[in-house]
């Protein structure tokens, strides 16, 4: 049977479609525009669907639109991508019977202040990308619920790694510091998120693709990592200059602290952290 990776163009996409192929296993991936290795698929297009081959056994969904600003314009895209487009791969699957492993995002919990989050705490998005997600997730548990769609969902936090959006932190410091430039964090830098690296993402996807398990699982790293924690670690990795981490104590950061629970994933899917920040920082480094 072949595997589907939707999205195989994008930064975890890439990886996942190079893992499976190394494995062996009859891979097929998509992307919007299309090109000599992947076909073309939109997946706001129902009709795209049915151009896709008869003996596909599952479906990795990785195609989501991450907008850069809360504009109307990119809420309107939002819920088209990210909550009808996984609609019309729910649909394709139950036509097919097949397999879905959904990605999903921890930005489904909001701004929460109790840690590390559970799969069953509240979810209280506070963007259009965090409400387009929770909606997905709703329409593979309905499926799950009402045809007997065997669909995994996957709640990311900060996946990292080469290739990633160079407008995310640590992309952003890494650049930063290799110029010469010395960080500037606002406040005291306390701020912290779960960095998880986009290997393990991906082993934790053929986990899901290999269990029977449904449901919604949390993947990260199992540990809060402060913002002044990160920038002295990428100062340490990517600089050989004395690079010094400079405070502006006048401006606030807005963006939510972030540290989620993976028991359960560890003891359901057998979710391994291989990669703690230093050494996947040391991979991003060398790869």
């Amino acid at each position: 049977m072949v595997v589907l990776v939707i999205g195989a163009s994008g930064f975890i996409g890439k990886y996942l479609l190079a893992s499976l192929k190394n494995k062996g296993l009859d891979v097929l991936g998509t992307s919007t525009i299309g090109n000599e290795e992947l076909i073309k698929l939109d997946v706001t297009n129902k009709d795209d669907f049915d151009k896709l081959p008869k003996d596909i056994g599952t479906v990795f969904h990785l195609g989501s639109f991450i907008p850069l600003n809360d504009t109307v314009e990119n809420a309107e895209k939002c819920l088209n991508v990210n909550g009808k487009g996984l609609l019309n791969v729910l649909e394709f699957c139950r036509k097919r019977d097949v397999k879905l492993v959904n990605s999903s995002s921890a930005s489904v919990y909001g701004s929460s202040v109790n840690f590390p989050i559970q799969e069953n705490d509240l979810l209280e998005p506070n963007g259009y990308y965090g409400v387009s997600k929770l909606i997905g997730e709703r329409y593979c548990e309905i499926f799950k619920n009402k045809y007997g769609l065997r669909c995994i969902s996957l709640r990311y936090s900060s996946v990292y790694g080469k290739g990633q959006n160079e407008n995310t932190v640590l992309p952003f410091f890494i650049k930063t510091v290799r110029a010469g430039e010395s960080l500037k964090l606002f406040q005291e830098g306390k701020r912290f998120q779960d960095f998880v690296y986009v290997k393990d993402v991906v082993n934790t996807n053929i986990l899901a693709l290999n269990s029977r398990k449904t449901g919604i699982y949390n993947i990260g790293s199992g540990k809060s990592t402060s913002m002044i924690e990160l920038a002295n670690l990428i100062i340490k990795k990517f600089s050989d200059s004395n690079l010094k981490v400079s405070l502006d104590m006048d401006k606030k950061d807005l963006s939510p602290s972030m540290l989620l629970n993976i028991e359960k994933a560890k003891e359901e899917l057998g979710y391994k952290v291989n990669y703690n920040l230093e050494k996947g920082l040391e991979d991003y480094k060398n790869g």
